[in-house]
């Protein structure tokens, strides 16, 4: 039987993409909540077997949340989720199973499945206070690395952040990237972007990878397909094989 999860985050393309990440990995997300008291309803009307928890939100925040939830008679393994690392040990003092630092990465959450799944076969729920910064040090190390994106401008590297891009695209034997203020060479392989990028970033196309945080529309298109339309109002198609992706990725039918 799948492992039975439930994710909470305040924002709703964060949470998405962890829901798509953990089902990829063999997961069964069982709920998703938009706040705190979301969450904590649905640990006691679904018992899922994991709560992917988001720090911060408003009141009560993940941390108050995970308090309330680990009083109850069975909690759920707590994964606590969040854009800045200075909670992690916070995180651990709550038996924290796990931190994931966005934006996620799948390796990453595939590391924290896979630590999942040996502590259910155990039957433990999380670490003892002691091993605190073992496991802060262990989570921050395999996965607090800020991502850049590498342009080439005028005989230097200028470093993007990642959020900057709308979208990147090959053109013969460059890769550039678009951002609001321009377009760019970047010296990162083409193929390894969604990767090296966190999960917001997807190949659509075979010439195109595109940051779904930035779609504004989609428009259909021909014989089943349809197209991106981008911040910038760029037009973007999208392989019929990767549509059903897309849409799962947009948390669209």
């Amino acid at each position: 039987m799948a492992i039975r999860a439930a994710v909470v985050d305040d924002e709703p393309a964060a949470r998405r993409e962890l829901a798509y990440l953990l089902k990829k990995n063999g997961l069964a997300v069982v709920g998703e909540a938009g706040d705190g008291e979301g969450g904590l309803s649905l640990v006691e009307t679904l018992k899922p077997d994991v709560l992917f928890l988001d720090i911060r939100m408003p009141p009560p925040g993940g941390i108050e949340v995970a308090r309330k939830v680990l009083q109850k008679p069975e909690p759920p393994l707590l994964v606590f989720t969040t854009a800045y690392d200075q909670y992690a040990v916070e995180a651990f003092e709550v038996d924290a199973l796990d931190y994931l630092v966005k934006p996620f990465s799948e390796e990453r959450v595939r590391q924290t499945v896979d630590r999942l799944a040996q502590e259910m076969a155990r039957g433990k729920r999380g670490f003892p206070p002691a091993k605190v910064p073992e496991k802060v040090a262990t989570a921050l190390g395999a996965g607090a690395v800020t991502a850049r994106v590498p342009v080439k401008a005028e005989g230097r590297l200028r470093l993007l952040d990642p959020a900057e891009v709308l979208f990147a695209y090959l053109q013969g034997h460059d890769v550039i990237v678009k951002t609001a203020k321009g377009s760019h060479v970047t010296t990162l392989d083409f193929s390894e972007m969604p990767h090296r990028l966190g999960a917001e970033f997807f190949r659509v196309h075979k010439s195109f990878v595109v940051n779904l945080r930035h779609v504004r529309e989609v428009i259909p298109w021909f014989k089943g397909t349809f197209e991106l339309v981008m911040q910038d109002g760029t037009r973007i198609p999208v392989s019929r094989s990767r549509v059903a992706e897309v849409k799962e990725r947009l948390g669209i039918n």
